[in-house]
């Protein structure tokens, strides 16, 4: 797997879910909320069982993230990312790895999209380090709310 820093990627586990939905980062939270409904752990569930190589992190014991890349068509992913507390704390690891990581699944899914929720404009900004392109924002979820459509095209 990849690593970065203190940071190590490994195949996500049963249990992660839960550990992530007690710990998540409010912006996630509202973020999930807005697009899927409060059931927030379902759609974590959901998410992962959807993620053919779903990945997450740890550091001394404690979640950092779970996320990866769900297929919707071919040559065509979703990439997601839903991260605790605790991934504050390892904010360049965390930009080393997501990198080396969007390198080796762009080989394989070329062109990603996905939606981020308006108000998280920390995500926003790491989305646009990273090089996704962010459009403007349109209504979206279930609850209606500006999200911007953000997408990567392998050169």
């Amino acid at each position: 797997m990849l690593s970065a820093g203190d940071l190590t990627l490994r195949l996500a586990r049963p249990g992660d879910a839960e550990r992530l939905v007690v710990d998540m980062r409010s912006a996630d939270r509202l973020e999930v909320e807005a697009a899927c409904g409060p059931d927030v752990l379902s759609v974590v569930v959901e998410a992962i069982a959807c993620t053919p190589q779903c990945i997450a992190a740890d550091h001394d014991s404690a979640l950092l993230f779970v996320g990866g890349v769900v297929p919707l068509s071919d040559g065509i992913g979703s990439p997601w990312m839903l991260g605790t507390n605790a991934l504050r704390r390892h904010p360049v690891s965390l930009t080393r790895l997501a990198q080396r990581y969007l390198q080796r699944a762009m080989q394989t899914t070329p062109h990603l999209i996905n939606f981020v929720d308006a108000r998280n404009t920390r995500s926003i900004h790491w989305l646009t380090s990273l090089g996704f392109s962010i459009l403007p924002a349109e209504p979206y979820g279930v609850e209606g709310l500006p999200f911007h459509r953000f997408e990567m095209r392998a050169p």
